[in-house]
């Protein structure tokens, strides 16, 4: 008879030939362990990376430099903004957005260009309605407007060759809030490629706005000085800055080019009076809000008027 012992050790044995159920069982946990282990180690190393990257983004964006143009915090009634909505619903009510009762182009190329922390997409409504009454619209190609101007210009005047290229006419530009000061400086660069420039609530004389606007325009300087340490100076998206960006900013508009601005006095974002054109260019007042001047029927008109105007510049 086999004895408990020699019982223990045969079926044992084939136990482990067979694979230890136990065995097997508390090697796969402590397999586990040591793959949560791994995880959380990474998981705390990738916390860290980042906590330290938003930690450096938000020293670099309050070591702001003296700027060289106006950047004045303005107690805006931001709340304005809320009505929006009534903006959108308006203009999709109105005869404006259907193309009627407003003059139709000729296949003309005009470039859209959206305002700070914008994409091209919210200007589809736009871009959609130039091309039902009759122009050829491009979306500028600039991807987020929440980076360093001169490398956001980089890609718009890419965008400005093509359809030059596309339809043989200058470029008309239509930009809202910040897009419309790099469509500004865009008609000082090249202004043989550039007939119209039409500014959306662009503050084009000074940066005066809503204290959460320069927050967060301090924050995209701060990440921009973090991601782009070797391509830009140190004093980039400030008044100081000596890029050819800033450069042009300070420069007036040739007279070669049609300048307009269309701006509201109800705006929650900027201070209206920073958005008037001086020098002999053209101010038109609506009724709106800031966000809202995409969307505006009243805007709309006019900028169809604007563009088939025979102005200076085609």
């Amino acid at each position: 008879m086999l004895g408990l012992g020699n019982y223990y050790n045969v079926n044992m044995g084939r136990s482990r030939k067979r694979g230890d159920p136990v065995r097997n069982l508390t090697e796969k946990m402590a397999s586990q362990r040591v793959d949560l282990d791994t995880r959380s180690l990474y998981h705390s190393q990738n916390v860290d990376r980042r906590h330290c990257a938003h930690s450096e983004v938000r020293r670099l964006s309050t070591n702001t430099a003296s700027p060289g143009i106006d950047f004045v915090s303005v107690p805006i009634p931001i709340w304005r903004e809320t009505f929006l909505a009534l903006d959108w619903v308006a203009l999709r009510a109105s005869s404006v957005y259907r193309g009627a009762g407003v003059p139709h182009g000729d296949g003309a190329p005009v470039i859209l260009i959206p305002g700070f922390l914008g994409m091209d997409g919210y200007l589809a409504e736009m871009y959609a309605w130039l091309k039902r009454i009759g122009y050829r619209p491009y979306m500028s190609g600039i991807g987020r407007n929440a980076d360093c101007p001169n490398v956001l210009a980089q890609r718009l005047y890419v965008t400005m060759d093509r359809a030059y290229r596309d339809t043989g006419q200058k470029v008309d530009l239509v930009g809202h809030s910040l897009g419309g000061i790099m469509a500004r400086v865009a008609a000082v660069r090249f202004p043989r490629r550039v007939a119209k420039v039409i500014s959306l609530g662009s503050p084009l004389t000074s940066m005066r706005a809503h204290p959460t606007v320069l927050a967060a325009a301090r924050f995209v300087r701060g990440r921009i000085l973090w991601r782009r340490r070797s391509e830009v100076q140190s004093n980039c998206y400030t008044g100081e800055c000596d890029c050819t960006f800033l450069t042009a900013v300070h420069q007036e508009i040739p007279r070669t080019v049609m300048h307009a601005s269309l701006y509201t006095k109800s705006d929650g974002i900027v201070d209206w009076r920073s958005c008037l054109v001086q020098n002999g260019g053209t101010n038109i007042e609506v009724r709106g809000t800031h966000i809202g001047l995409a969307f505006n029927a009243e805007v709309y008109r006019n900028v169809a008027t604007l563009l088939a105007g025979n102005g200076v510049g085609r």
